[in-house]
């Protein structure tokens, strides 16, 4: 039914704490047997600023639960992985 990469959209989503209902995106990371594995898609402020001083690289925080990604908006992916952006090889 769901496909990997495939974006789903709620239009309404409720939360079960009660929270008001609100639009919300998902991404399939894998489907295996109509099985799916989900992660929903941030759709606010990013609030991962104020959890660390960090401008690029991973960022793992145990006692918050919290790990993600950091990109650094003014590098480029072929910049980090040193690509020779002219020959589009490393």
């Amino acid at each position: 039914m769901f496909s990997q990469g495939q974006i789903i959209y709620f239009n309404e989503f409720f939360f079960k704490n009660g929270n008001t209902s609100k639009p919300k995106f998902f991404i399939v990371l894998k489907s295996i047997n109509d099985e799916i594995i989900i992660a929903s898609l941030p759709t606010r402020t990013n609030l991962a600023a104020s959890l660390v001083n960090k401008t690029h690289g991973c960022v793992n925080i145990d006692d918050r639960c919290f790990n993600c990604y950091v990109f650094d908006p003014t590098k480029g992916a072929e910049e980090e992985k040193g690509i020779d952006t002219d020959k589009g090889e490393p």
